[in-house]
């Protein structure tokens, strides 16, 4: 099963949203250190989504694994954050991250808290302390090929 969510780019200044697909990992604990940690500013956040729907996150474009197809990133115009991140939900995504260029930061918001009234709560990505044990991979491929020769030295249970 897969967390999956959006990332996004949001200019205030011309109400211009970006946004594309990500298909694993997509909760705080993943994808969001990732982001806050390794896409600090609108030019890594642009060139990360320009090359389209992303299965899994890396630390670095170099090594996020992207489909084949560039042309998936959406373009759209939102009026704030949250009228941003509600129409990123608009499909079934667990989470939403969007990396304002006015505050150079990054928000989430998660399907969960999508309210009946049409109103959501967006909210600054957290450092996650406890996420520090995943710092050394450079991608979810790299952490699972550790988990696979751990296993394998433990008798190959898998």
């Amino acid at each position: 099963m897969s967390t999956r969510s959006q990332i996004g780019i949001f200019d205030s200044r011309d109400g211009r949203l970006d946004y594309v697909f990500c298909h694993w990992d997509g909760n705080v604990q993943w994808v969001g250190q990732r982001l806050l940690g390794f896409y600090d500013t609108e030019q890594k956040v642009r060139e990360l989504i320009s090359n389209g729907d992303i299965k899994s996150l890396g630390n670095s474009v170099e090594v996020t694994d992207f489909y084949e197809d560039p042309s998936s990133l959406q373009k759209t115009e939102a009026d704030s954050l949250e009228h941003a991140a509600l129409s990123m939900l608009e499909v079934p995504i667990e989470f939403v991250y969007i990396f304002d260029v006015e505050s150079r930061s990054w928000v989430y918001a998660s399907y969960e808290s999508k309210e009946v009234d049409g109103g959501l709560e967006v909210k600054p990505v957290p450092r996650d302390s406890s996420s520090g044990a995943w710092d050394d991979y450079v991608s979810r491929k790299d952490a699972e090929a550790d988990i696979r020769d751990m296993l394998d030295t433990l008798g190959g249970v898998y």
